[in-house]
């Protein structure tokens, strides 16, 4: 990481693109793709203050823990951008936490029964203060149990409830391989 660039990474599995709206001042791409953790490797990019900045300030790609910033020493960095990424990182402290990789949510999905399932999905968004980044967590949760697959119907019925669907009696279809 070079003074002028922050590493951000992607924990979810599915990709994520940025389309920076303005011109940089070296004239390279102003678009950046992050593939997904994958396996358990996270999908890590550098990308310039200038982006970092406007990620920041009109996005909600930190808050909504989209990505995060890569935890490091920051010493290389000037005093300026120590700020913004100190900034970021004190903003990301609830949800960071509760964002995990497909590979931790199907470990979550296969443990245990649905009571030690609706106790981990309880903690994960216990400390969360902010209702919209509890709204973005159970929605990838949600999501990602739906695209791993749940085998039992306790376990689903516990999904959907956490989530707020107001039948979870019958949402046991929304996780069968055949319907999709």
């Amino acid at each position: 990481m070079s003074k002028n660039t922050v590493t951000l990474i992607r924990k979810q599995a599915d990709p994520f693109e940025v389309n920076y709206p303005f011109a940089l001042p070296d004239g390279k791409l102003t678009h950046f793709d992050w593939t997904g953790t994958k396996n358990g490797i996270m999908s890590k990019r550098d990308v310039p203050v200038e982006v970092f900045q406007w990620l920041k300030d009109f996005t909600t790609t930190f808050t909504n823990g989209h990505l995060i910033v890569e935890e490091k020493d920051n010493e290389e960095l000037e005093e300026d951008v120590k700020y913004l990424v100190e900034d970021v990182e004190e903003k990301q402290s609830e949800i960071k936490g509760a964002i995990k990789t497909r590979e931790e949510i199907e470990k979550m999905l296969t443990t245990g029964n649905q009571l030690v399932l609706k106790k981990e999905l309880d903690n994960l968004i216990k400390d969360i203060t902010d209702e919209d980044q509890v709204k973005e967590v159970k929605s990838y949760i949600y999501r990602t149990a739906i695209d791993i697959g749940v085998d039992s119907n306790a376990k689903r019925k516990v999904i959907c409830e956490w989530y707020g669907l107001s039948n979870v009696e019958n949402c046991g279809w929304i996780f069968d391989e055949e319907t999709k």
